[in-house]
C-alpha cells in the first residue's frame, strides 16, 4: 500500500508510508494462499487469479471485531467455472485482516492504521487535525466492505481521545486516472516512469521508483 500526504492538491513526498502488499505484490495473494490451504482446491495460474479476485469481491469483507467474528460468520460457497464448489469460511475476513496484522502473513512491518497514524504525526502540528479528518481510501481494497469503519476504529484506539477521524472511500471507477491527470498537471517529473524504464524492468519499476519516497 502507498500513503501520500496531499495539501491543497499538491502531493508531498514528506510523511509517506510505502509497504509491499502482503501476498508478494498481488492484491489477492493472501486470499489465494488461504484458499489453497483450506478449500481443498489449488489455485495457481492466471485464470485462477481471476477466480480468486471474483471470490474476494463477492464474498469477502473487513471484520470490525475479528476476535468474535468466527462466532457469527456465515459460511459461503462459490461455484467454480467447472462446477466444483469451494467453501469460503474464515477466509472471508482473514484475507483482509493481514492489512491490519501483517504478522499473520509472516511480515514484520506494521498495519495500515499504525503507518497512517505515524505518517500524520510526522507532519507539521497545524496539519495533523485536518489530515486526520480527511483520510481517503482508493483502489479495490479500499472499497472492501467496512474497510473505512475498521480503519477509523483502529485509528481511534491509537490516537488521543478527542481526535476527530474521518475516513471516506472514493468509489469512482476512474479515480486512478483522474488522480493521474491531476498529478500530470504538476511539476512532478521525478515521480514519472519513462517508457524505457518500464520496457526494461516491467512493473517492478513502479515499486522501485516509489520506494525512494
Amino acid at each position: 500500500w502507498y500513503q501520500r500526504r496531499v495539501r491543497e492538491a499538491v502531493v508531498s513526498t514528506q510523511s509517506t508510508g510505502n509497504k509491499d502488499r502482503p501476498g508478494g505484490g498481488r492484491r489477492d495473494g493472501p486470499l489465494m494462499g488461504l484458499l489453497n490451504r483450506t478449500s481443498g482446491y489449488t489455485f495457481t495460474g492466471q485464470s485462477d487469479t481471476d477466480i480468486v479476485r471474483k471470490i474476494k469481491e463477492r464474498l469477502c469483507y473487513v471484520a470490525l471485531n475479528p476476535s468474535v467474528e468466527e462466532k457469527y460468520l456465515l459460511k459461503k460457497e462459490y461455484t467454480l467455472p467447472d462446477g466444483q464448489l469451494v467453501n469460503v469460511n474464515k477466509e472471508r475476513y482473514e484475507s483482509f485482516e493481514v492489512l491490519f496484522q501483517p504478522s499473520l502473513a509472516g511480515h514484520e512491518f506494521e498495519g495500515i492504521h499504525k503507518t497512517c497514524m505515524k505518517s500524520i504525526q510526522q507532519c507539521e502540528i497545524d496539519l495533523k487535525k485536518p489530515l486526520y479528518s480527511s483520510i481517503h481510501l482508493f483502489g479495490g481494497t479500499g472499497k472492501a466492505r467496512d474497510m473505512d469503519l475498521r480503519l477509523k476504529r483502529e485509528l481511534k484506539n491509537i490516537t488521543p481521545p478527542n481526535t476527530k477521524i474521518t475516513v471516506s472511500v472514493y468509489s469512482k471507477h476512474h479515480d486512478v486516472w483522474l488522480g493521474g491527470a491531476a498529478l500530470g498537471e504538476q511539476d512532478t517529473l521525478s515521480l514519472w516512469i519513462t517508457k524505457h524504464e518500464y520496457n526494461e524492468h516491467g512493473s517492478v519499476a513502479v515499486h522501485e521508483k516509489y520506494r525512494k519516497f
